[in-house]
């Protein structure tokens, strides 16, 4: 594990002091020491409570975990990291809606980040793959449009994965939903088109010919 683009090791089981120390050791700069003292506490508190919330949702104590994962976002209101365990708390207790909340809210994070001033949240499906955007990204839209396949909302199921397909688009998870999904919303076009796209970049997928058959049956 490493601290920032420095490359500095940072083994697992080091204190807080010594990831300061050894981060402050590469650098001569009395300025740059203090940002990266600051930055290291923070990054090394933020780790240690995160352990923590791993080990309880390991031991699949919720309540505890979700407490320790509020009490980091409090402490660092980006913590995408924290964001991302907590919406996967709810979803994994079928808190659909709080689920919806967080992954919304890490994509407005996570975009505002990568492109300042842009409303990719809002942005049309093939704006998206115009832009330069984290590849978790992705993922998000795919935690997002699982929700939506839980809570019975196929059209935003739809439009989540294909979010996700615009930022990877060789991606043939996303691939395999839209077309799913296209199919079972009689879009015969969608799904032709995606179908094209995944025969073109898996010719191996076993479900090329299920999915053909469904096609040609629209």
């Amino acid at each position: 594990e490493t601290i920032g683009d420095r490359g500095v090791p940072l083994p697992l089981d080091m204190t807080q002091e010594d990831i300061v120390k050894t981060v402050v050791s590469t650098l001569h700069n009395n300025e740059l020491c203090d940002k990266i003292r600051s930055s290291g506490r923070k990054y090394a508190m933020n780790r240690s409570w995160g352990k923590q919330a791993e080990k309880m949702l390991d031991e699949k104590n919720s309540v505890e975990a979700e407490k320790v994962l509020i009490e980091i976002i409090s402490k660092d209101k980006e913590n995408i990291l924290a964001y991302k365990m907590l919406g996967d708390l709810y979803l994994e207790d079928k808190s659909y809606d709080r689920a919806e909340e967080i992954f919304k809210y890490l994509i407005k994070l996570t975009t505002a980040k990568d492109n300042k001033g842009s409303k990719q949240e809002e942005a049309e499906v093939d704006y998206l793959s115009s832009l330069d955007v984290d590849p978790k990204l992705a993922g998000y839209y795919d935690d997002l449009a699982q929700i939506y396949e839980l809570t019975d909302k196929p059209e935003k199921a739809l439009d989540s994965y294909l979010r996700a397909s615009s930022i990877e688009p060789n991606n043939p998870k996303y691939l395999d939903k839209v077309i799913d999904l296209g199919v079972k919303m009689k879009d015969k076009g969608l799904a032709s088109k995606t179908f094209r796209r995944m025969r073109e970049i898996n010719t191996e997928n076993s479900k090329l010919d299920e999915f053909k058959e469904s096609i040609e049956k629209m």
